[in-house]
């Protein structure tokens, strides 16, 4: 299926180039004019999105612990790298930057086991490039404790997703029904077994990830709410 509404064109209604989205990323580790010269962004202005803003309660391996303007921010053998990822139908997106080598990576790709095909080729072209090491993934422990599913159990709802997470056969699942516009292509509600990495912070796996451990971690929030961070989206209980 193809075609996005236009009011997603920010959100991935752009077709474009691994040259041209490299392209945007020599802007951003330039001083923030074009080839031309043209002055699209002031250095402080560059200098501010990679700012920490918003910290990721979910945000573990390679998955971004905080959020700048625009940027994903990770902390990789010790180094700032920011990038920017995502997905519409059938076609994933991935740009890594490093700022203090001066280097980027960016992968487009319209099939296969695309976040399998991230790690092995963009994380060879850093290690090699920048000396940055992608950090190993997170794996529950190998002996699942008994968990009392009372503080988790309920429904969480966003834009596009909820979720209704429920305790059984001794376990705890979130059976994700998806919304909106994209409802017409899963159709079928998903079972996502939640599998404990440590208290409150769970990892699953999603049938359009294959082979990846997804973070999941419930939290708190300041007026007593509870939220699910899930792949790095937050989900409020309703």
């Amino acid at each position: 299926m193809w075609g996005l509404p236009r009011s997603a064109g920010p959100a991935g209604g752009i077709c474009s180039t691994a040259t041209d989205l490299l392209g945007f990323a020599a802007l951003h580790l330039g001083d923030g004019t074009s080839p031309t010269g043209e002055r699209l962004l002031g250095e402080d202005s560059l200098a501010a999105m990679r700012e920490p803003l918003a910290v990721v309660p979910s945000g573990i391996g390679s998955f971004a612990s905080r959020w700048g303007l625009g940027w994903s921010i990770h902390e990789w053998s010790g180094r700032q790298v920011v990038g920017h990822d995502g997905g519409t139908i059938g076609q994933s997106a991935f740009l890594r930057v490093v700022p203090d080598a001066g280097v980027a990576v960016a992968l487009l790709t319209n099939g296969g086991h695309t976040i399998s095909l991230f790690r092995d080729l963009c994380g060879a072209l850093l290690a090699e490039a920048a000396g940055v090491e992608l950090p190993a993934e997170a794996v529950p422990l190998a002996e699942q404790p008994p968990v009392d599913p009372a503080p988790y159990v309920g429904t969480y709802a966003r834009a596009g997703a909820s979720f209704e997470v429920v305790a059984r056969d001794g376990g705890i699942v979130a059976v994700q029904t998806v919304t909106g516009l994209g409802s017409e292509l899963t159709p079928e509600p998903i079972d996502l077994e939640l599998l404990v990495l440590d208290p409150d912070f769970f990892l699953t796996q999603h049938p359009a990830a294959p082979g990846l451990w997804l973070p999941v971690r419930f939290v708190t929030l300041p007026d007593g709410s509870r939220c699910m961070h899930a792949g790095g989206r937050a989900t409020p209980k309703v």
